[in-house]
């Protein structure tokens, strides 16, 4: 998953060389496909005779499709500023009827910055309590007790912007 259309356009550039896939074998899903389309890249990834073997999605994808039937990886590229964006993205491939443990990743630039080094540090306590609450109670939201996406984002923004400590 991916907030960006541009990182979703530089990874379908870059995935399929890079892993050695062919360029059938990448589909991307986003606010821009139709529901068809988006029904077609869902049924194919799910065909086991299907070339489809990666999906890079917006977050149009993080709601209404199930994958978990065909998928149990998952790599969060940029990670949400909300614990329920988290929740709805790991939603598509950690459910009731899953085969697999899954297996979700969280992508991390590595820096020296130091205002950076300290953004980074909030987005992994995000992380952190993301996967603290699947293992404990199953729900993020909890952590933040405010219960809407945009008033989590805004809470992370004004954490940022304010200096704020990760832990804090």
């Amino acid at each position: 998953f991916t907030e960006r259309i541009e990182t979703l356009k530089f990874l379908r550039e870059q995935l399929p060389q890079r892993l050695g896939l062919p360029d059938k074998a990448v589909a991307t899903l986003h606010g821009q496909n139709s529901d068809k389309e988006v029904q077609d890249i869902v049924e194919g990834f799910g065909k086991s005779n299907s070339p489809l073997r990666l999906l890079i999605a917006s977050d149009v994808a993080s709601e209404g499709i199930n994958l978990h039937y065909c998928a149990h990886r998952l790599v969060h590229w940029d990670i949400p500023w909300s614990l329920m964006v988290f929740q709805q993205r790991n939603g598509r491939v950690d459910r009731y009827g899953q085969e697999n443990a899954p297996l979700i990743a969280y992508m991390f630039v590595d820096t020296a910055v130091p205002r950076i080094k300290g953004d980074q540090r909030i987005l992994e306590i995000l992380v952190r309590k993301d996967e603290q609450a699947a293992r404990n109670i199953g729900d993020p939201s909890i952590f933040m007790g405010l219960y809407d996406e945009d008033a989590e984002v805004q809470r992370v923004v004004e954490a940022m912007q304010g200096g704020e400590s990760a832990e804090d």
